[in-house]
């Protein structure tokens, strides 16, 4: 139910707004939280804006916490899915053999 993800996303976005004046923008926490904002994005349909967030957040853990930390894996994940979802095979595939 899209009203549903609406409101999480609401949820997320004030978690993110929180964590972001609290910790900053290169937090591990702020980082999730943008993730998570990010799949409630997805969730609604909003696939560009998806697409763009979890990049963010990926670009972002990858420069603080670095190439190898597995918590970047979720963003990986996220955008794999999405792509899945889109009927975006090769895109999906490509994003997953990355995980690996």
């Amino acid at each position: 139910d899209k009203g549903e993800y609406g409101k999480a996303y609401k949820m997320d976005s004030g978690a993110l707004w929180v964590r972001e004046a609290m910790l900053g923008l290169e937090h591990v926490d702020t980082l999730n939280s943008l993730n998570s904002v990010g799949l409630m994005v997805n969730w609604l349909g909003r696939f560009a804006e998806a697409k763009a967030i979890y990049k963010k957040a990926l670009e972002a853990k990858r420069r603080v916490l670095g190439a190898d930390d597995p918590s970047k894996l979720t963003s990986m994940a996220n955008l794999a899915a999405m792509y899945w979802k889109q009927g975006r095979w090769r895109e999906a595939e490509e994003q997953a053999i990355l995980m690996m």
